[in-house]
Protein backbone atom coordinates (compact mmCIF):
# COMPACT_ATOMS: atom_id res chain seq x y z
CA UNK A 1 0.00 0.00 0.00
CA UNK A 2 1.25 3.36 -0.87
CA UNK A 3 1.64 5.99 1.80
CA UNK A 4 -0.71 8.70 1.88
CA UNK A 5 1.71 11.66 0.03
CA UNK A 6 2.27 9.27 -2.55
CA UNK A 7 -1.22 8.87 -3.31
CA UNK A 8 -2.64 12.05 -3.13
CA UNK A 9 0.25 13.47 -5.16
CA UNK A 10 -0.06 10.44 -7.88
CA UNK A 11 -4.24 11.64 -7.79
CA UNK A 12 -3.33 14.85 -8.37
CA UNK A 13 -1.05 14.39 -11.08
CA UNK A 14 -2.96 11.39 -12.79
CA UNK A 15 -6.14 13.84 -13.07
CA UNK A 16 -3.38 17.12 -14.23
CA UNK A 17 -4.55 19.16 -11.66
CA UNK A 18 -2.19 21.75 -10.44
CA UNK A 19 -0.49 22.23 -6.88
CA UNK A 20 2.44 23.70 -5.05
CA UNK A 21 4.70 21.90 -2.53
CA UNK A 22 5.96 23.98 0.44
CA UNK A 23 8.41 22.24 2.73
CA UNK A 24 8.99 23.44 6.20
CA UNK A 25 9.68 22.61 9.71
CA UNK A 26 6.87 21.31 11.81
CA UNK A 27 4.65 23.73 12.92
CA UNK A 28 2.08 23.00 15.64
CA UNK A 29 -0.40 25.88 15.02
CA UNK A 30 -2.18 27.88 12.25
CA UNK A 31 -0.69 30.61 12.89
CA UNK A 32 3.19 28.93 12.61
CA UNK A 33 1.54 27.47 9.71
CA UNK A 34 0.22 30.77 8.12
CA UNK A 35 2.94 32.41 9.01
CA UNK A 36 5.23 30.18 7.01
CA UNK A 37 3.32 30.45 3.99
CA UNK A 38 2.92 34.59 4.15
CA UNK A 39 -0.98 33.99 4.66
CA UNK A 40 -3.16 35.08 6.81
CA UNK A 41 -5.20 32.59 9.56
CA UNK A 42 -8.33 32.83 7.15
CA UNK A 43 -6.74 31.75 3.57
CA UNK A 44 -5.34 28.27 5.73
CA UNK A 45 -7.29 25.34 6.35
CA UNK A 46 -6.23 22.86 9.30
CA UNK A 47 -7.57 19.48 9.59
CA UNK A 48 -9.15 17.26 12.44
CA UNK A 49 -8.81 13.66 12.46
CA UNK A 50 -11.93 11.78 14.62
CA UNK A 51 -12.63 8.15 15.12
CA UNK A 52 -16.05 7.43 16.01
CA UNK A 53 -17.26 4.00 16.26
CA UNK A 54 -14.22 3.00 14.77
CA UNK A 55 -13.75 4.72 11.73
CA UNK A 56 -11.76 7.92 10.95
CA UNK A 57 -13.05 10.88 9.90
CA UNK A 58 -11.32 14.04 8.25
CA UNK A 59 -12.50 17.42 8.44
CA UNK A 60 -10.85 20.61 6.60
CA UNK A 61 -12.04 23.88 8.46
CA UNK A 62 -11.24 26.90 7.95
CA UNK A 63 -7.74 28.41 9.57
CA UNK A 64 -9.18 30.66 12.10
CA UNK A 65 -12.20 28.58 13.28
CA UNK A 66 -12.01 27.40 16.40
CA UNK A 67 -14.09 24.18 17.02
CA UNK A 68 -15.07 23.70 20.12
CA UNK A 69 -14.94 19.37 21.63
CA UNK A 70 -16.41 17.27 24.20
CA UNK A 71 -15.91 13.86 24.80
CA UNK A 72 -17.86 11.27 26.63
Amino acid sequence: MQNPYTQITAFLNDHNINYEELSHQPVYTSEEAASIRGLSMNEGTKSLLVKVDGKFYLFIIQGDRSEEHTSE
